[in-house]
């Protein structure tokens, strides 16, 4: 089905199908990912119909994009779990494909396309929704006569089952429905005629109910709309019932800045009950620790505490994309205006707890880590046993080597295990066996690089110890045969024999290691002795 795409081979790949993954969960995910090949059409239940714009495997991420331009990127377990792929020549397919067949389709077949939208769609839509849906397609003036006829073909299509709670519409259905006789009413009710339904007697508790219930961007807006039109004098009160409502982001900053048009004590006062109750609405708690640092009286370190509390917790995994890109958005803005109130034990036990949390990539514990040193430079002395000492310059280099493998080596090699798979039997391919080998030297050089990032420390030159032989330090040593020799000592990155810098790792320099000006110590079988330490 998908053998022309450029893609197909590293996502068998990724989804471990023939590269000894268990079948079952292989095709599965196969399947999955497939459904999110660039240039497929989808349905985002924020942004409604998108195209899938890029496929990125090595951030394993997704990138959709509207009908308006907009722009989204999600993780690859998101993407699957929330775009639904539209189909073939279906109501949005054609909306963003070819807009004027479907004006001429629904001209001349009005239920077909409806029923387009309701397989597309796989819920109950009342007879309101369906015509704002088709807004762009029908005229307001033809909409009653194109209705009149589709409603016919509707009630008795063997597909399209008719619901009546909460509201009287229609769903798709993939078995086929015996539909009894049409009971027919005095006439549609009136929420089927006006879309939102008449608002002018709900109180502000029904209401919010009734915006929790929305599943679309569009809808969503919508009933804002109506709100800010047909109830002025408890606008603000209900807007307010709306702000912590549901995951929808975009929707909550269309009710913040009304919210602030009200005054920005309205405002203020929503986002302050989100953080106090924040486990209750973690959703909207996201967007304020995005939105609302240092503003309304709240303290960023307030809110940093309770954002690693949400992460922390197993019971919010579902709101952590949200989450995670609040505590690292802006710059770590959040964390460098939340590290104003720590002092240096309480930035050591924050910056142990950013390790420990899930999901977030390793260059982000890296610049985490310096985002915590910068400020609390006495944090860098306290290294572990384990650590990587090692100049910025080094640091650098280490870290380009780590984007040249992921970005440069591993994809070419990709590339080389599918031409060798082209060829056929595996068993006796000596191309295929060897660009395995060469997959796994690789994925073995960027886990150990990884790994070493992690650990990392930067040497800061105005700290070097010069009382004994230290990391950074220079060294000049006497040998036991008369000759002298200047040695710098710094990180395994930082190693450059043929400029006497030499690392701390190695054997010489490890031997050498403490040792105090005046003092002699054995290695390979002479003696050196300690003639001058120096700063860097």
């Amino acid at each position: 089905l998908h053998e022309d795409h450029d893609l197909v081979e590293r996502l068998l790949q990724k989804a471990g199908l023939g590269y000894g993954a268990p079948l079952n969960e292989a095709l599965e995910a196969m399947d999955g990912y497939v459904k999110l090949l660039p240039g497929t059409i989808v349905l985002d239940p924020e942004l409604g119909p998108a195209r899938l714009r890029r496929l990125d495997l090595l951030l394993s991420r997704a990138t959709v994009e509207s009908r308006a331009g907009e722009s989204l990127k999600l993780d690859l377990t998101a993407a699957l779990s929330r775009l639904r792929p539209v189909q073939p020549d279906g109501f949005f397919e054609l909306l963003l494909e070819d807009p004027d067949r479907l004006r001429a389709e629904t001209a001349e077949n009005p239920g077909q396309a409806i029923r387009g939208l309701l397989r597309d769609l796989r819920r109950p839509l009342t007879a309101g929704e369906i015509r704002d849906h088709f807004a762009e397609v029908v005229a307001a003036a033809d909409w009653s006569a194109t209705w009149n006829r589709a409603r016919r073909d509707l009630d008795q299509h063997p597909h399209v089952r008719t619901v009546s709670r909460p509201s009287r519409g229609y769903e798709w259905s993939d078995r086929p429905i015996e539909h009894r006789s049409a009971k027919r009413t005095g006439g549609p009710d009136r929420a089927s005629q006006t879309g939102a339904g008449d608002i002018g007697g709900l109180n502000v508790t029904a209401l919010r109910d009734r915006y929790a219930a929305l599943k679309t961007l569009t809808d969503r807006r919508r009933l804002i709309r109506q709100v800010c039109a047909e109830r002025p004098d408890d606008t603000a009160e209900i807007l307010a019932a709306f702000f912590p409502v549901g995951r929808d982001a975009r929707a909550r900053t269309q009710v913040a800045e009304l919210l602030a048009e009200a005054g920005p004590d309205r405002l203020g006062e929503c986002v302050r009950q989100v953080v106090t109750s924040y486990r209750q609405v973690p959703d909207a708690f996201a967007w304020v620790a995005r939105n609302c640092v240092s503003r309304f009286e709240v303290r960023p370190s307030a809110l940093l505490s309770r954002l690693l509390d949400l992460l922390e917790s197993p019971d919010f995994r579902a709101q952590a994309p949200a989450l995670r890109d609040a505590l690292v958005g802006d710059d770590y803005r959040l964390i460098s205006e939340g590290l104003e109130a720590f002092d240096a034990d309480g930035a050591r036990r924050l910056l142990d707890r950013l390790h420990r949390l899930p999901g977030i990539e390793d260059y982000r514990h890296d610049e985490l880590t310096a985002l915590v040193h910068e400020r609390f430079a006495e944090l860098r002395k306290t290294v572990a046993d384990n650590a990587i000492l090692t100049t910025a310059e080094g640091y650098a280099r280490a870290r380009n080597e780590l984007d040249r493998l992921t970005r440069e080596e591993l994809p070419k090699n990709i590339e080389e295990l599918a031409a060798a798979r082209a060829q056929g039997d595996l068993s006796e391919n000596y191309e295929y066996k060897a660009a395995k080998e060469k997959q796994a030297r690789l994925m073995g050089q960027v886990e150990r690089l990884r790994g070493e990032l992690a650990r990392a420390s930067v040497i800061e030159p105005g700290n070097v110890d010069t009382s004994a032989v230290s990391v950074g330090c220079r060294v000049k040593l006497a040998g036991d045969d008369g000759t002298e020799t200047e040695y710098r000592l710094l990180g395994p990155w930082d190693s450059d024999p043929d400029r006497r810098i030499i690392s701390y790792l190695a054997p010489l320099g490890n031997a050498m290691l403490g040792h105090k000006p005046g003092e002699t110590f054995e290695f390979d079988g002479r003696f050196y002795t300690v003639r001058v330490v120096a700063g860097p």
